[in-house]
């Protein structure tokens, strides 16, 4: 018999197979962790001058390799009078390009880990502005947000993130605290195309690129940067009776 093992995520319509088996003990374990990371963490006040509106996040990963290609682009909106913007994301990662349109823009990432972006002119309180961010690498181990492993027998390769608490920054730019929700995002998948991509919110196209695909997700609901999620391996449709709803499966 094949092994089913879906993760809900919440508030969504979109469940997808974790390929992790716990047993009680180590999730009882995760959660303690989790609770303490929660408990020590220090909102970081370079991140507290701007409200995060949406984000179309890009994503090309391939399962048989530790590696991360994207391509975030964020509207946010300024709570004060603001000429640089600051979002966390872990030094192992390399920022390629800061760009406004078709205008480049001056940046740092310091030890901090934290990106620091130049803006080409104050921006005033209550005013909006989008930024795209591209960059690559492999991402951090310390919070195991983001884990390439294999299922199934004969072996098949799996890229999967689980980002709880604070482990979203190791594997894209983020605003890494909970108080500050996306109100919607898009977020774009791109693998070998024998490889189905799931994430957050309902699939709204897959589109074939040579050996690729990319699939195209929507979620209109507020979400942390914690709880954004992506996976990649041999899964299988499956829908509901209402035709709608989409549960991801592994093959295995």
């Amino acid at each position: 018999m094949k092994k089913i093992t879906c993760l809900l995520l919440i508030f969504t319509s979109l469940c997808f197979s974790q390929v992790v088996e716990f047993k009680g003990g180590h999730i009882s374990e995760a959660e303690m962790k989790s609770a303490a990371k929660k408990m020590n963490f220090r909102v970081n006040p370079n991140t507290q001058n701007y409200d995060l509106t949406h984000g179309k996040l890009e994503f090309t990963v391939n399962p048989s390799v530790y590696n991360i290609t994207g391509k975030v682009t964020f509207t946010f909106k300024a709570l004060t009078d603001m000429n640089t913007v600051t979002f966390d994301l872990t030094n192992q990662l390399v920022v390629s390009s800061v760009k406004k349109g078709v205008t480049d823009l001056s940046f740092i990432q310091n030890a901090n880990n934290e990106l620091v972006i130049t803006l080409p002119s104050v921006l005033l309180t209550d005013s909006t502005e989008t930024i795209e961010i591209n960059y690559s690498g492999s991402p951090a181990t310390g919070e195991q947000a983001f884990t390439k492993s294999t299922h199934g027998s004969p072996a098949t390769p799996v890229i999967y993130t689980l980002s709880e608490p604070y482990g979203a920054r190791d594997w894209w730019p983020c605003k890494q605290d909970l108080t500050d929700k996306l109100d919607s995002i898009d977020v774009y998948i791109t693998a070998p195309s024998q490889y189905l991509g799931a994430s957050n919110g309902i699939e709204v196209s897959r589109t074939i690129n040579g050996s690729d695909a990319t699939t195209h997700f929507k979620h209109n609901y507020p979400i942390p940067a914690y709880l954004v999620a992506i996976a990649v391996t041999n899964y299988t449709k499956k829908k509901y009776r209402n035709g709608r709803n989409r549960c991801y499966v592994s093959n295995n």
